[in-house]
Order: structure tokens, then C-alpha cells, then sequence
């Protein structure tokens, strides 16, 4: 993080923030970064319904291999995975 805000909160609501953040294990600070996060940068609840919907939509074309296929493939994909370089 290198950006930096100063908020002013009446003492009460500090304190209860920092109460709050000790009963948590967290910073004043993360509580307040969260809550900005999800309040104002988090996808809008239509913005989420809208993936949904597209990820959904019957036009949707995966073309899967068939689970006797995948049952073979897992295990030659794990070994190359974890070979040694």
C-alpha cells in the first residue's frame, strides 16, 4: 500500500472501532479498509448477478472430455506438475 487518508471519527465510534479491532485480532485500520473494500470497490450486487447469468446462459459451450478422459488425465497432469525440473 503506498496511498495514505486521514478520517476524522468522534471519539465513540473510534473507540468502538478499536474495541472492536482488539476483540478481532486486526488493526483500526484493516477493519476500515475492509469496510471501504466491500462497500464501495466490490462488484454491485448487479454487476454479480450479471457473471452469474453469463456463466449460466445456455449458450454457454464448454467442451468437456468425457469423466473417463479426466480420470486418466489427473494423474499424468499432477505427475508433471510435481517433476522435478
Amino acid at each position: 500500500m503506498d496511498k495514505r487518508v486521514e478520517i476524522l471519527f468522534a471519539a465513540q465510534d473510534f473507540e468502538n472501532l478499536r474495541r472492536r479491532a482488539r476483540e478481532t485480532g486486526r488493526s483500526v485500520g484493516e477493519l476500515v479498509r475492509e469496510a471501504v473494500q466491500r462497500q464501495y470497490l466490490a462488484p454491485s450486487e448487479s454487476a454479480r448477478r450479471r457473471a452469474v447469468e453469463r456463466l449460466t446462459a445456455d449458450d454457454l459451450a464448454l467442451d468437456w472430455p468425457d469423466w473417463e478422459s479426466l480420470k486418466r488425465e489427473i494423474p499424468r497432469q499432477v505427475e508433471s506438475d510435481f517433476a522435478p525440473d
